[in-house]
């Protein structure tokens, strides 16, 4: 019987690179069928350009990041986080309010700038401590937004206007937004009576405001009713009519109303710790309008969360 002749080693080294190469061909197919999808995806928005980071893209100015922070003082305290089990660790939890990762297109002015700057060059995923200085931060403490006022501001019980004034017309047309007209009557917003245009000379324009005896307004400077007292040729007499012992809102917190005499005091209620307030005292209340962090060096440990890349 004749024996089978051997195959030749060399066909067989030749097949097995041809099914190698075929594989190579086969995977570089794949990748670059992959890599078109995502790219035709991102390009229209069907998904955002997040992670890429993971390619080597790094963060610009123009891109929107979101980041997971922890700010702390020089004495290793912490002031804010947007990180829940942070904030419960250092007893300042608040339930109130959304512990999520901070959004915000970086260079657009939305963040303070100490970390507005630290985020350009980082990738996703990438941590970093920063240290901010007052100037990049929020300000240096400035002695002249501190002012001290009296704790109890006076008002005249009555209050007289003018009954007739005039108005060059570029000044009317910006308070009513159109061009006078003789004999026409107008509104203005928070202003609770009809203006009227008796003449116009020129450039000149004459206006009345039209209020009448025994009636009820409420003057948008003043948290209280009001009553028109008397109209004379040239003046309007209104009386403020509060209640004595109601409390208001003032730009300084609460406040008392004491009546007086021809006076309305107003007794602010403000105590140290409250909002803008420094220091009370039996006669005066002092401010300071200065951010809490002002002049200070602040200590941020980031992380990137998120990369939306601008086209």
């Amino acid at each position: 019987m004749e024996e089978k002749q051997a195959e030749k080693p060399e066909k067989k080294e030749d097949a097995k690179q041809q099914k190698k190469q075929l594989d190579i061909t086969n995977y570089v197919i794949i990748a670059v069928v992959i890599i078109a999808i995502i790219g035709f995806l991102i390009y229209n928005g069907t998904i955002p350009i997040t992670g890429l980071a993971i390619f080597g893209n790094k963060v610009k100015i123009g891109d929107q990041v979101a980041i997971n922070y922890v700010g702390k003082l020089e004495n290793n305290s912490v002031f804010d986080t947007n990180i829940a089990d942070v904030a419960k660790q250092e007893n300042m939890f608040n339930p109130l309010r959304p512990y999520e990762p901070l959004s915000f297109v970086v260079g657009n002015g939305e963040m303070i700038k100490g970390v507005d700057n630290a985020v350009v060059g980082m990738k996703l995923g990438e941590k970093k401590e920063v240290v901010v200085k007052p100037a990049d931060g929020y300000g240096f403490y400035d002695d002249n937004n501190v002012q001290t006022i009296p704790r109890v501001q006076r008002v005249n019980k009555t209050l007289e206007l003018d009954r007739y004034t005039t108005l060059t017309q570029n000044e009317f047309n910006q308070i009513f937004g159109e061009s006078p007209v003789t004999d026409k009557e107008y509104s203005v917003p928070n202003v609770p009576w009809k203006i009227k245009v008796n003449s116009i000379f020129g450039d000149i324009v004459s206006i009345e405001n039209l209020l009448t005896p025994g009636k009820t307004i409420q003057l948008s400077d003043f948290p209280w009713e009001s009553l028109v007292l008397g109209v004379t040729k040239d003046k309007i007499r209104i009386l403020h009519n509060p209640k004595s012992g109601q409390k208001i809102q003032t730009s300084f917190g609460e406040a008392t109303i004491r009546l007086k005499g021809s006076y309305i005091d107003l007794i602010i209620d403000a105590k140290e710790g409250d909002q803008l307030v420094k220091e009370v005292t039996e006669d005066t209340i002092t401010i300071d309008t200065n951010h809490p962090l002002a002049g200070q060096t602040l200590y941020f440990d980031i992380e990137i969360v998120s990369v939306n890349k601008t086209k």
